[in-house]
């Protein structure tokens, strides 16, 4: 939700510090779940903590989640931003098109791809980062990762990874692009 319009800030307007921001939504790739779930939980400090655990808890493993779909998104979508030609979107428009009609005939063909990367990827990394869950939540949150892989069944967890597995066959799938037109 808020990787795409981020990419699209980042790619298309430039403004002073643009360098520092761009670093910053991508340090999370940088860094080990590791020490993002341990900055986070710093970060929430053990007031909150104790305020309502279940509540601080999911929402630090949401945040830490979203950083990476954040840095994900400005990395693979911002190159296909900035391949937009604002002038073509101008021409929809002159042409009589609406803004949204205008928008899904001139930009949507383009950052697409990028979208369903982003999308596909997301989805990898949110739903292998067991450790994540495990140290922003403190075992008090308990997340289908981690009731998996607290039961100890090695089985559960190789079914889980096949599951992971054909759900990114299908999206990378439905993400190549197909051929238009008639192709002998």
């Amino acid at each position: 939700v808020f990787g795409l319009p981020a990419s699209a800030l980042i790619a298309r307007r430039p403004f002073r510090g643009i360098g520092i921001l761009r670093t910053a939504l991508l340090l999370p790739l940088a860094l080990p779940p590791l020490a993002v779930a341990l900055g986070l939980r710093y970060l929430a400090g053990d007031e909150m903590l104790a305020f309502d655990a279940g509540i601080v808890a999911a929402a630090t493993v949401v945040v830490t989640h979203a950083l990476y779909g954040v840095a994900l998104a400005v990395w693979l979508c911002g190159d296909a931003w900035s391949r937009v030609n604002a002038r073509s979107m101008e021409a929809a428009r002159v042409l009589g098109g609406r803004p949204w009609g205008a928008w899904r005939a001139t930009v949507w063909p383009v950052i697409r791809p990028s979208v369903r990367a982003v999308a596909a990827l997301t989805f990898a990394s949110g739903f292998v980062s067991v450790v994540a869950e495990l140290v922003a939540a403190d075992a008090r949150l308990h997340t289908l990762e981690t009731r998996v892989a607290g039961d100890g069944v090695t089985a559960r967890l190789a079914f889980l990874g096949l599951v992971n597995a054909a759900v990114l066959g299908l999206a990378a799938m439905l993400a190549w692009p197909r051929p238009r037109g008639r192709h002998y």
